[in-house]
């Protein structure tokens, strides 16, 4: 019978094998379907961002390959969840309609790709009825952070997957998310994930 590492506070041995790992997988995903029908209970239904973070964490899954990947990812069942309840459940009635209508938005890109093209400060803006400045006032005060950088790490994010999935080049890839040049593109990518894209293309693969 295998040891497991408690000091490391390890959640399978580091010489599990594939069987063992698989099992794990299986067992991380019902985990995870189960504390997506807990804290869609919890917040009245379901929504983009939940459903994000669940779709997030099963992707997560699929890609475990070691007992290393499993250990690696297990804890995010719980992280990623508990962050949703922090900021749409327990400060949801700290925010506004307004922010949380635009909340909801912003994870709603994540099921659109092409809206990342178009996804701005002033879109929302102009979606909402109210003016850019006024929007980014109140996102900021309510949040603590500017809506300008959500908006930005959406872009990075749909960035990565098209690096990660993609073969297409950095300048439609910049497009594709969003940014206004390839040049600004590898910059803000740089400073938000500390490499360039091309990097973190081949660190991926």
């Amino acid at each position: 019978m295998r040891s497991y590492q408690a000091d490391d506070r390890l959640f399978l041995p580091s010489n599990a094998d594939a069987e063992e790992v698989e099992f794990a997988k299986m067992q991380m995903s019902f985990c995870n379907a189960y504390l997506y029908l807990q804290f869609m209970h919890m917040s009245g239904a379901s929504n983009t961002h939940l459903e994000f973070i669940t779709d997030t964490i099963n992707l997560l899954i699929s890609r475990c390959a070691t007992a290393q990947d499993i250990n690696r990812i297990m804890p995010t069942l719980y992280v990623g969840y508990v962050e949703y309840y922090a900021t749409r459940i327990a400060d949801r009635q700290q925010y506004s309609h307004l922010v949380c209508d635009v909340l909801d938005r912003l994870y709603s890109v994540f099921f659109s790709g092409y809206d990342a093209q178009t996804l701005s400060v002033a879109s929302l803006a102009e979606q909402f009825h109210v003016s850019v400045k006024y929007l980014s006032t109140r996102f900021i005060r309510e949040t603590g952070c500017a809506l300008s950088k959500q908006i930005n790490e959406i872009r990075i994010y749909f960035a990565k997957v098209y690096l990660e999935r993609t073969s297409l080049p950095l300048a439609e890839i910049a497009e594709r998310s969003g940014f206004s040049s390839q040049n600004y593109f590898a910059r803000r990518f740089k400073a938000s994930v500390g490499m360039s894209p091309l990097q973190y293309r081949a660190q991926v693969r």
